[in-house]
């Protein structure tokens, strides 16, 4: 199941036109902003002086209107009529454990192989306390038990890389792991997650 990062802003897409000045307050997801993001902020002011960027990092829905942010993106359908949105990229969540880990415990054969396995939750997938999978028509839904979990993607990765389970995760965070080895895909053409959102509010 394939899912997509989108952006949800507060201006009539009109207002773009016009040469962009002023205060941008934005909201970004930890690990995604820190990976993804952080790095083109730069070009982005240089492109536009007029800009003052004020950057928050935050796994947590936040309330655009209330809160006083101008965007933000997230993971998830959006349900918000209030919002407008704006698909950035496309990923895959996919299941990974290390070869070690893979070495000590076998490799899963099928979805149901999971409940003898140690895996790493996410507390801040939209769908936890499931792991609902898909594969080519068929559905699963999953309840993950295992020795860790967090709100922090970032310890979940590291556990993952020191043999201590299986993740499920975003390609765009383990894809290098899984390129060199660090990591191994289990269950191929299983994958699980929801839509990633850029939105704003509606005038």
């Amino acid at each position: 199941m394939s899912a997509s990062y989108s952006l949800l802003f507060r201006h009539q897409s009109a207002d773009l036109a016009a040469t962009p000045r002023g205060t941008l307050k934005i909201s970004l997801p930890n690990t995604f902003g820190r990976r993804c993001v952080v790095a083109i902020l730069p070009k982005f002011l240089s492109n536009n002086p007029e800009i003052r960027l004020d950057v928050r990092f935050s796994d947590r829905y936040v309330d655009l209107i209330a809160e006083g942010y101008d965007a933000t993106v997230r993971l998830g359908v959006k349900t918000d009529s209030t919002l407008k949105a704006v698909r950035l990229a496309t990923y895959r969540h996919v299941l990974a454990a290390s070869p070690g880990y893979l070495k000590q415990h076998g490799t899963p054969k099928a979805p149901t192989d999971l409940q003898s396995h140690a895996c790493l939750g996410f507390l801040g997938h939209a769908f936890w306390p499931d792991w609902p999978l898909a594969c080519d028509g068929s559905y699963v839904t999953f309840k993950p038990y295992g020795p860790l979990v967090s709100d922090s993607s970032e310890l979940l990765h590291a556990a993952a890389l020191q043999d201590g389970g299986i993740f499920l995760a975003p390609d765009w965070l383990i894809r290098r792991d899984i390129e060199s080895g660090a990591l191994v895909e289990i269950l191929t053409g299983w994958a699980g997650g929801r839509l990633r959102h850029l939105s704003r509010p509606s005038p």
